[in-house]
This record gives C-alpha cells, structure tokens and sequence, in this order.
C-alpha cells in the first residue's frame, strides 16, 4: 500500500513539475496555446493522433 501512495506522489510531484517548468518558458498566449509553433513533424503528429483518437473515444463510444 506504501508502495502505492509513493507512486502516486512521485507522479503529482513530477506533473507540478513540469507544469511549473512550461510556465516559466511560455513568454506569450502563442507559446502556452500551440507550443509557440515550433513542433516538429513528429510531435505534431503525436499531437494530432491524441486529439482525434481521444475525440473519437469520447464522443464517438
């Protein structure tokens, strides 16, 4: 159970982290909103493939 909970800490630990790590580097709306449009093809697809399959299982499950 203690295994659990650290487990549990360490990922709200490290999400707070990052979260906090994005905010410092985001200088405008344009970079929070779209990345400061700077993906690559690769995590744009990534980014692409998440919208539409969570899209696809939320509205059309």
């Amino acid at each position: 159970m203690a295994v659990d909970y650290a487990v549990i800490f360490l990922y709200l630990a490290g999400m707070l982290a990052m979260g906090w790590w994005g905010m410092r580097r985001a200088r405008s709306k344009s970079d929070f909103l779209v990345a400061g449009r700077r993906l690559g093809p690769f995590l744009y697809s990534g980014t692409m493939a998440a919208i539409v399959l969570g899209g696809a299982s939320t509205i059309g499950g």
